[in-house]
């Protein structure tokens, strides 16, 4: 019956202590909240915002908001098709207003293919223009024998 008891009672003690331990742990680290938009103040809905080496990561919603735990010092790297990245470090502040700046040279290095995108480099094969009157021209049984 005695060990019983000792044993009930290291148990307690031990969640007791894992649950204040615990709860330190977490009480570093804060709520962040935010914004990210471009240079003209237009929320970008979907960008990427990833605490550097962890795998604590969130995405803007439609009004180009955020929220995610981080704790002062640690730096966050934002990212969005079409503009660069752009690493912030947290601080003492719980909110943070993140303006990303357009990277122009990524647009002219994609071609649309059908339903996809692909990169310039990575293209194979010839690009052709098909015209309506290209069309109408031929006798055409489907859609997928006309091109």
């Amino acid at each position: 019956m005695n060990k019983i008891k000792h044993i009930i009672v290291r148990s307690v003690l031990v969640v007791l202590l894992v649950a204040v331990g615990g709860g330190n742990l977490y009480a570093q680290k804060s709520q962040l909240s935010g914004t990210v938009s471009d240079a003209e103040n237009i929320p970008l809905v979907g960008a990427s915002i990833i605490v550097e080496g962890t795998h604590v990561g969130t995405t803007t919603d439609a009004d180009g908001a955020f929220r995610l735990p981080a704790a002062p010092g640690q730096r966050l790297t934002v990212s969005y098709l079409g503009y660069k990245s752009k690493t912030v470090t947290v601080g003492s502040r719980t909110s943070l207003d993140i303006i990303l700046e357009s990277d122009n040279s990524l647009i002219n290095e994609v071609v649309v293919v059908g339903y996809d995108t692909q990169k310039k480099v990575n293209l194979t094969g010839s690009v052709a223009s098909v015209s309506a009157e290209d069309l109408a021209n031929r006798p055409i049984v489907s859609s997928s024998t006309a091109l």
